[in-house]
């Protein structure tokens, strides 16, 4: 294997060796702590560009398999790792992690001290630029070169849907346009799961074309970036909500709630782990989550936005979930379909309630398409 070199633009240099595809890459270095599930890490959108350290040490240990796919592709464009196996033990698996790798066109390094390359990201004040590259390469001019590389793009425009696609189910009860931010695979599953055919639209659909599908509830999805990025997005949600119940997860619980007056603020390191403590407040329950951001929502204007915040983080007491009751507006920061029950939990049952109040499953009857 070729000798290849991580470079962070503070200047830190993390020798290894090369696995998936030869090359070099550019983006921000984010850590996950989840134990398993590198695949459908590598492919859920909200990753997009993003180069993936796992702290976990051993990675590809059971493949790839294509019916665990969150989509079509693989959204990160490096993975970092301890050590990798291109020998997996899984009746399941299709692919090894390196052919996926050298697929999809995703460069990976194995062989480094991953928690001492953790520690390094958590310490720093801001997010940090990184790139894997050949050995040979001088770490000055790597360094030099992420210094003058903008990350001024929209990820969101690169992984939502080009045109929009129906995603049916047997005996459909509720129609949800979901607005496709960087959908995750398994959401439009729990959905179907709960009786709802779903309409997905691209992210810059207008308010008008949306209800045009006579929708019983509006889902704006997971997805990459910041809630900044696309104020549409944000005036999308003033312009709908009171008119069918909305439900936001991930980048949608950050644009909804930045709609609603609160702000949005960038983490340093973000959140991606599948350990993640959160305490539903109405019933005094805690929730082992799983949660991949880069933002949080500050708890500063709550009680001026005509919201009810549902969920807190248990570590931090951060906002991790939120209501607006009399507009049918529910929004989590986690995942809601990570509780292992096969329908998605009580947040998407919550919104299959409110969907009903409003009489949601007549529209279904007379909107089979």
């Amino acid at each position: 294997m070729a000798k290849r070199k991580l470079v962070l633009e503070n200047g830190k240099v993390f020798r290894g060796e090369g696995f998936g595809n030869p090359g070099k890459t550019i983006g921000e270095i984010v850590f996950h702590t989840a134990m398993v599930g590198y695949q459908e890490i590598m492919t859920d959108p909200t990753n997009h560009g993003r180069i993936m350290l796992m702290s976990y040490p051993l990675i590809g240990n059971y493949g790839f398999t294509e019916d665990d796919n969150q989509s079509l592709n693989v959204h990160i464009s490096g993975l970092v790792v301890s050590e990798h196996n291109e020998n997996p033990s899984n009746f399941r698996f299709t692919t090894t992690l390196g052919e996926t790798m050298e697929l999809n066109g995703t460069v990976g390094l194995s062989g480094i001290d991953t928690r001492a390359l953790v520690k390094t990201l958590i310490s720093s004040e801001k997010p940090l630029l990184a790139m894997i590259v050949d050995d040979e390469e001088d770490d000055e001019k790597c360094v030099e070169e992420l210094k003058n590389t903008s990350c001024e793009y929209n990820p969101v425009k690169a992984v939502t849907c080009k045109r929009v696609l129906y995603m049916r189910t047997r005996n459909p009860q509720y129609t949800v346009v979901a607005v496709d931010c960087g959908v995750r695979t398994s959401l439009i599953k729990e959905l179907n799961a709960l009786s709802c055919n779903l309409v997905v639209v691209p992210y810059d659909t207008s308010a008008e074309n949306i209800m045009k599908y006579k929708p019983d509830g509006i889902f704006f999805t997971n997805g990459p970036g910041s809630p900044y990025t696309n104020t549409s997005l944000i005036e999308l949600v003033k312009e709908l909500k009171g008119k069918v119940p909305i439900l936001g997860i991930g980048l949608g619980f950050h644009i909804i709630c930045v709609a609603y007056g609160l702000e949005a603020l960038r983490l340093s390191s973000g959140v991606a782990g599948s350990n993640i403590p959160v305490l539903e407040l109405s019933s005094g329950k805690i929730l082992i989550t799983s949660q991949n951001h880069c933002f949080e929502i500050s708890s500063k204007n709550v009680e001026k936005s005509n919201l009810e915040v549902t969920y807190k983080n248990v570590m931090t007491g951060g906002l991790e979930g939120i209501e607006d009751e009399t507009n049918g507006v529910i929004a989590v920061q986690f995942e809601p379909n990570a509780t292992g029950d096969g329908t998605g939990g009580e947040v998407l049952r919550k919104f299959i309630q409110l969907m009903i109040a409003r009489g949601g499953a007549e529209n279904a009857e007379e909107n089979r398409y």
